[in-house]
């Protein structure tokens, strides 16, 4: 008759190896994708370890799906977007404000996408198919020169600039003027937007 305990004892041995068997046959599968073969016991541990690793790494990914509230119910609620309608006659009033040492790109490069919109329901000629009328604005109708030497001459000053629709700012340097005139556009303009760290 054999003895308990030792029947005991080899069961639990055998659930171990087997268990061992498992772990050795799913870090195997590891193996090709490491280029770790014959490396022996230590390439073994390791690719064990890192199969323990994407277990947990599941069972946090699976909770993260199955309660999105965790990660959305506390964001703000965005508010709805006011759709812009161009007017069926005239065309929209497009401010570029640029200022001393004014990045080239940021002004020309906007400015030419603007340029480029045309609605031929408008009329035949390329001024009365154009939407949008571009105007530059600045401290002063003296020349200001962007960067790599362009010399612009403004359109406008702050003080007598027709109101826009749209203000586009550059990465330029700023002054006060221009400063207390980007806060009241913001209030009465449709669109005011930045082009790369004009918004700073």
């Amino acid at each position: 008759m054999e003895d308990p305990d030792r029947c005991s004892v080899i069961g639990v041995t055998r659930r171990r190896f087997i268990r061992a068997q498992e772990d050795a046959a799913v870090a195997s599968s590891f193996l090709p994708t490491l280029n770790l073969r014959g490396t022996g016991f230590a390439a073994l541990m390791y690719a064990t370890s890192m199969y323990n690793k994407l277990k947990r790494l599941s069972i946090v990914f699976i909770a993260f799906i199955s309660f999105p509230g965790l990660a959305y119910n506390q964001q703000p609620p965005i508010p709805p977007s006011t759709k812009l309608v161009p007017p069926a006659h005239g065309k929209i009033p497009v401010a570029f404000i640029i200022g001393r040492g004014a990045e080239t790109i940021d002004v020309v490069g906007p400015w030419t996408v603007f340029q480029a919109v045309l609605d031929q329901s408008r009329g035949a000629s390329m001024d009365d198919m154009q939407v949008f009328q571009l105007y530059t604005v600045s401290d002063s109708t003296k020349p200001v020169r962007l960067t790599g030497g362009m010399q612009v001459i403004p359109d406008y000053t702050y003080a007598d600039a027709p109101e826009p629709k749209v203000v586009v700012v550059p990465a330029t340097t700023t002054s006060p003027e221009m400063l207390d005139w980007i806060r009241k556009m913001t209030k009465r303009s449709d669109v005011v937007m930045s082009v790369c760290i004009g918004a700073y």
